[in-house]
């Protein structure tokens, strides 16, 4: 991990090993979805979007942000 640009997590236990194991930037998406905090909003055409929708897209801004772009992944 001490050479990965980011280490993805999905707990705080995990969060912690990998920081031990020399993570220098660990990003914390939960591996639930609290649907009090995140409601699921209807798209434009009134499908809703699931809530796995939002945490790929979290997911997939933060691998951008690391590598410069997924499309190169």
């Amino acid at each position: 991990m001490k050479r990965a640009p980011v280490v993805v997590v999905g707990n705080d236990y995990l969060g912690d090993r990998a920081r031990r194991a020399g993570a220098k930037r660990v990003e914390h998406i939960p591996t639930a979805v609290d649907l009090e905090r995140y409601k699921i909003m209807p798209k434009s055409n009134g499908a809703p979007l699931p809530s796995v929708g939002l945490a790929l897209l979290r997911l997939l801004s933060i691998l951008s942000s690391a590598t410069g772009s997924v499309g190169d992944m």
